[in-house]
């Protein structure tokens, strides 16, 4: 005696073959619909090929939103360590935009020294506007120790000539921070002997200052 079918392929299969053989021999089944039976086949293939296309869209939406929220947390993880460096003086502002200073323990050494600190490109803005321009990159902090650099410090002194016209250096001055490991400096003083050093600072404090570098913009 035969089985009926319990998967869906060998359902469509008889289905088939019943549909056929009706209509080919009537006489033999006077009892057979094959119009209900018909239209019952088509009723579950419109449902079968909707549930198969909203199947595929799903995946595809969820392939889409986990790429999204991928994408959300890179920009905000970005966002918030900019504000981190926004606020390095007053972190407590953080609370502001619902977050915080990052925990980190006491026991953090500070960062190991930048180094390689040169000048990319260098030059002077247009007619209308007589500042320096300067580009500088640098090495990060050694191994380790660099991934718990928060920023870089960009420091600067100038050669002027003192009221006796012989040199000298006027002090270190922090003029920047950024997080990453070259800077666009736009604004630059022209026309005298500039010197530039980077540090990397953390919770655990400043490191050693960087090669020192010199330049006349």
């Amino acid at each position: 005696m035969a089985t009926y079918p319990r998967i869906q392929s060998e359902i469509s299969a008889l289905v088939e073959s019943m549909i056929a053989g009706y209509s080919e021999h009537p006489g033999d089944f006077p009892s057979a619909d094959v119009a209900i039976l018909q239209t019952a086949r088509d009723e579950y293939r419109t449902t079968s090929e909707a549930l198969t296309d909203a199947q595929s869209a799903a995946k595809l939406a969820a392939v889409e939103k986990a790429e999204k929220l991928e994408r959300l947390q890179a920009v905000m993880k970005a966002q918030l360590k900019r504000s981190q460096v926004d606020t390095a003086s007053q972190p407590e502002k953080l609370s502001q935009i619902g977050w915080g200073p990052k925990a980190e323990s006491q026991s953090m050494r500070a960062p190991s020294q930048p180094t390689n600190l040169k000048i990319v490109a260098q030059g002077i803005g247009g007619k209308d506007n007589n500042k320096g321009i300067l580009h500088l990159a640098w090495e990060k902090s050694a191994f380790k120790r660099a991934r718990f650099v928060r920023y870089y410090c960009i420091e600067r002194r100038q050669l002027p000539l003192n009221g006796d016209g012989e040199a000298a250096f006027g002090p270190w001055g922090h003029i920047a921070s950024v997080i990453d490991n070259e800077i666009s400096l736009k604004e630059e003083p022209t026309g005298v002997r500039l010197e530039y050093r980077i540090e990397a600072v953390n919770k655990g404090g400043e490191s050693m200052p960087s090669n020192t570098i010199a330049v006349v913009l």
